[in-house]
């Protein structure tokens, strides 16, 4: 089943501003919208969150860079950060 998000949603659920949305769109940066009807657009919650874990898995993927690399210049022992997957992140946005 697919479920329809509007605009005011997807800027709840991701935290953007609406320019941030439409300015991420034309960069290819951000699921583009399709529309419903006349003016009304929307997009799929599936492609928004399938937004969202690509942007946890980069961002859970930059912390351990920085944190291995702040290590290495300190000589002390990395910690373990464990990455889980995006259909992981997928599956856990789903059920909610």
């Amino acid at each position: 089943m697919f479920k329809v998000l509007r605009l005011k949603e997807v800027i709840s659920k991701t935290g953007l501003a609406k320019s941030t949305v439409y300015k991420m769109i034309s960069e290819g940066e951000f699921p583009k919208q399709f529309s419903l009807s006349g003016r009304s657009v929307g997009w799929l919650e599936s492609d928004v969150n399938k937004w969202i874990g690509e942007r946890v898995l980069i961002a859970a993927n930059d912390n351990r860079f920085e944190n291995e690399n702040r290590t290495n210049c300190l000589k002390e022992p990395s910690s373990s950060i464990e990455l889980i997957s995006v259909s992981e992140i997928l599956q856990s946005a789903n059920d909610n």
